[in-house]
């Protein structure tokens, strides 16, 4: 009876010391480099999640989706010194939420930037990236507007990327009412809301819309035709960065039947020139299987004439600017993008 007792008091330790040794194998990477056990065991949970069926997309899923995100990224206390208001802008199919950001410091007229969110169209919210608007408002004292955006599957391309630009050209022309400066007007995404950014810009140029001064693109998928890269196919292979399978299944969900997934307001890199767009800061995690389209989008950029630096984050992974200040990194890289929407 006593060593029965003893097995069961044992068993939770084994179980611990079992996790805890399987998450510090996850840190090793292919190429030496070592990540921090939280991010190691978060990128491992992405890639799980990317293959179970996708009951994400169900109104009471999302709901979940957002609260889960919430939990895990809420800050205590809240970012200080920053204010939000709910509203809703007019658009051609209807109202669109959107969330603004107000830093107290600061006086005259704000520059005002578009935030996109990522969720790989299909989830994520203005509640998923709450706490990363309120820390760009706060570090930079812009006046930042969080656009909800219409999510597939129910809401095909082009709906969400018709929202994304929308809130753009309302932005511009209340930028007066709203306390910001329509001369000074930067937009930004993370992920595919970085892929919706990139498009927008791209939209803004051929149709003479806003002029925008700054694009700041959070790893952002600029390429839906070919998912073929060294850092797609090295990582992927280990088990970490956005499979191949994920993203194929999330344009499957984005894209309608027969749209062509080489439309550069689906896939930017697929535009034939880059020249006349926006200065650009790509921020990208060395362990993302986006990284290699990132720098490339930069590289293609420079050579259309624009401006653009590609920032990548040694040991990070994908997402990791959404940690805040939890992660040194993540803390560098808000303080970077500031002082650039500052500038």
């Amino acid at each position: 009876m006593r060593a029965r007792t003893k097995a069961i008091l044992l068993a939770p330790v084994a179980v611990v010391t079992v996790f805890v040794l399987w998450v510090w194998s996850l840190t090793y990477m292919h190429d030496g480099g070592r990540l921090s056990p939280r991010l190691a065991l978060g990128s491992r949970l992405v890639a799980l999640a990317a293959h179970l069926p996708p009951k994400r997309t169900d109104p009471k899923g999302r709901a979940m989706f957002d609260d889960l995100i919430e939990r895990v990224q809420r800050v205590d206390p809240p970012v200080a010194g920053v204010t939000i208001e709910d509203l809703a802008i007019p658009a051609a199919h209807g109202a669109i939420p959107i969330r603004l950001y107000r830093a107290a410091a600061g006086e005259g007229p704000r520059p005002i930037v578009v935030f996109y969110h990522g969720g790989g169209w299909v989830v994520g919210s203005i509640r998923t990236h709450d706490n990363l608007c309120r820390y760009l408002a706060q570090l930079s004292g812009a006046l930042v507007v969080s656009v909800d955006y219409r999510l597939a599957p129910e809401h095909p391309y082009p709906a969400g990327f018709d929202d994304a630009y929308a809130a753009l050209a309302w932005s511009a022309e209340n930028a007066a009412r709203l306390g910001g400066d329509a001369r000074h007007l930067a937009i930004a995404g993370d992920s595919a809301g970085g892929n919706l950014a990139a498009a927008v810009a791209l939209k803004a140029r051929d149709q003479a819309g806003p002029r925008i001064k700054l694009q700041v693109l959070l790893y952002p998928v600029l390429d839906l035709v070919r998912f073929e890269r060294p850092s797609y196919t090295v990582l992927a292979a280990s088990g970490y960065g956005i499979q191949p399978s994920q993203l194929a299944h999330n344009r499957a969900m984005y894209l309608p039947a027969g749209a062509d997934p080489a439309d550069p307001y689906v896939s930017p890199l697929a535009a034939k020139s880059l020249a006349g767009l926006p200065p650009a800061l790509v921020i990208l995690p060395q362990y993302d299987s986006l990284r290699d389209e990132g720098i490339e989008f930069a590289e293609k950029l420079r050579a259309a004439g624009g401006e653009a630096e590609a920032i990548v984050y040694p040991g990070m992974v994908h997402g990791f600017v959404s940690l805040h200040r939890e992660v040194t990194e993540s803390a560098a890289a808000l303080a970077t993008i500031a002082a650039r929407l500052r500038k």
